[in-house]
């Protein structure tokens, strides 16, 4: 179940001991006081296996665990402009109230961490595997290894397979989940779950548990044009696919391509650069001719589900004329089968302005409506991981 967390930190973690909760601890973050600080943007906390990643807006704020094992290691990166800037990790040795992660610089170039569509993590090739689907929150940060242990809180028994690393290797699947624990907080007796104070009076949301309704399942027909698109997504290439990553597998491609049914668009010779496959086949044109994945993930980001634009239409990409707010509601539209009008209007006065990260829960939608409720603009459920 998703929840929704409206209680200040201090009085969850009291509501959490009154109920019986074992333990509660509460991460914090700093930066190492040798170096100058640089500026952040997002904050990716992952502790699997035992808990999945959460998604803070910045240094400041602060994350609980409910009953963390001793010995799990808490990894945090700060990333700006989806660029990992710092990284820090810290062991939780013994059981404690408070645990402090230092973060330092990081010299080499990272993309920040990213939701899969499944809870767990992606990182981009070069950098790090495709997360395997271990249960409901299953990751890795190793090339091609699948996924890890399962999220605690989804209660999932088992991980899944593991998705093809960069190198060509087949995953070798996940490992076994942890049972389930309690849901969120409900504010009134106080459940065990996992909190967070990111000073706003929304929960970060959680990932559902269980198989959705039928008819939380939306109904669609692959076209050709989508399978044509899918196909060139996957293609092969240098060991891999042309754009590792922008989907899990060719179905959800082609089931997210189909749902949100996207024009055709202009075919070539001649220039689309409107929100249409023809658009995004042309970028996919442009990544098969590029052999490093890196060099390719900028064209795949464009040829994906967002367009690859953070804000107003960007000249040369697949952003049509008015820009992400239309791209994001025309798909949420079409996948919740909710007013598009209400959503482009509630889009438009967002503070900060609506970023890419929401595509990534929209292809899950796509297969499970219940996150639609994590996805409308005008009447904010929760806060939606990595947003």
């Amino acid at each position: 179940m998703s929840t929704k967390l409206s209680l200040s930190l201090a009085v969850l973690v009291a509501l959490g001991a009154l109920s019986g909760c074992r333990q509660v601890t509460i991460v914090e973050f700093k930066v190492d006081p040798n170096i100058e600080a640089p500026e952040v943007d997002q904050v990716v906390v992952d502790a699997s296996p035992q808990k999945q990643a959460i998604y803070l807006g910045g240094l400041h704020e602060t994350v609980g665990f409910y009953d963390l094992n001793a010995g799990i290691t808490i990894r945090t990166w700060g990333c700006n402009n989806e660029k990992v800037v710092l990284f820090g990790q810290e062991t939780y040795q013994v059981a404690a109230d408070r645990i402090t992660v230092v973060l330092s610089r990081l010299e080499r170039d990272e993309a920040c961490p990213r939701p899969d569509g499944f809870g767990g993590l992606y990182q981009p090739p070069g950098l790090g595997g495709m997360s395997g689907i271990g249960g409901m929150g299953g990751q890795t940060t190793l090339p091609g290894t699948g996924g890890a242990a399962g999220n605690p809180d989804a209660g999932s028994p088992d991980g899944g397979a593991g998705s093809t690393g960069i190198g060509g290797v087949t995953g070798t699947g996940g490992i076994t989940g942890f049972g389930g624990s309690d849901g969120g907080v409900d504010g009134g007796g106080g459940e065990c779950g996992d909190i967070h104070d990111g000073g706003a009076d929304l929960g970060v949301c959680e990932p559902f548990s269980g198989s959705p309704s039928t008819n939380e399942v939306p109904r669609f027909t692959v076209t050709p044009a989508c399978e044509s698109y899918c196909a060139a997504m996957f293609a092969p290439a240098n060991g891999g696919v042309v754009c590792p990553g922008v989907y899990h597998d060719i179905a959800e491609c082609q089931r997210y391509c189909a749902v949100v049914n996207w024009p055709d668009g202009n075919p070539p010779p001649m220039t689309d650069s409107g929100d249409t496959i023809a658009c995004r086949n042309r970028y996919l044109e442009m990544a098969k001719t590029f052999t490093d994945p890196r060099a390719r993930a900028p064209k795949c980001d464009i040829a994906g589900p967002s367009a690859g634009t953070t804000s107003g239409g960007t000249a040369g990409e697949c952003a049509g004329a008015a820009g992400l707010c239309v791209k994001y509601c025309n798909a949420w539209s079409a996948i919740c089968e909710k007013d598009r009008n209400t959503c482009v209007a509630a889009c438009s006065t967002l503070t900060p302005p609506l970023t890419t990260c929401r595509f990534t829960w929209l292809v899950a939608a796509s297969a499970d409506r219940r996150y639609c409720a994590w996805l409308d603009l005008a009447a904010p459920f929760c806060l939606v991981p990595g947003c």
